[in-house]
């Protein structure tokens, strides 16, 4: 008898204690951190042999997306745990294993907005620069003031038009014009152009 019940001890030390969860993220293939430390990437098998109610720290990391923290947790009632504790006690303590699995919420970072003023295109634009600037709607004459530090006029309504000029923050120019997001305006030494609405006031 005695050898029976060590047997059965020696069995679930060795066998009966082990637990398993798949760890998935949502985007997969981010970096995964157990408990502070690099295991991979998700989606990741993890098991040990941990005690029941064991819970362990998560840490994902993914280049544009938040990291996440939350946990994993041995909280699933193992029936082969519970049966062999009838027979021996210390099976017990292993009762509860690990969910088959775990997905995890990534949440996007969100994407900057680009400056209006930009560094000079290395590539042509899209636009032919011969293409004609969009026919500005008629509007009341009205003196904008440039609120950026630095803004282009460009010869259309468009980030893909060619820059005539730039202008400083607390230049001032006449509206004669607008479509979409960008006024025509006309400086105060005549030359006329168009800017982008959201670097004036």
């Amino acid at each position: 008898m005695k050898k029976i019940i060590a047997s059965s001890m020696a069995f679930f030390f060795l066998f009966g204690c082990a637990s398993a969860t798949l760890v998935k993220s949502n985007p997969p293939g981010a970096k995964l951190y157990l408990d502070g430390q690099l295991k991979g990437e998700t989606p990741y098998t993890y098991a040990d042999r941990a005690a029941a109610g064991t819970m362990k720290s998560v840490t994902l990391k993914k280049e544009g997306y938040k990291d996440f923290t939350g946990h994993i947790k041995r909280e699933v009632l193992s029936v082969g745990a519970l049966i062999g504790g009838l027979f021996v006690l210390i099976p017990l303590i292993w009762i509860l294993e690990y969910p088959p699995e775990y997905i995890f919420e990534m949440e996007k970072l969100e994407s900057k907005l680009s400056d209006t003023p930009q560094k000079p295109q290395v590539t042509p634009p899209e636009k032919p620069a011969t293409a004609t600037p969009a026919t500005p709607s008629p509007r009341t004459e009205n003196i904008l003031t440039v609120n950026w530090t630095f803004a282009n006029i460009r010869s259309g309504a468009g980030d893909n038009y060619p820059v005539v000029t730039t202008v400083k923050q607390g230049d001032k120019m006449t509206v004669i014009g607008e479509t979409g997001e960008w006024f025509n305006v006309r400086l105060e030494n005549g030359q006329e152009g168009w800017i982008s609405n959201k670097v004036v006031k």
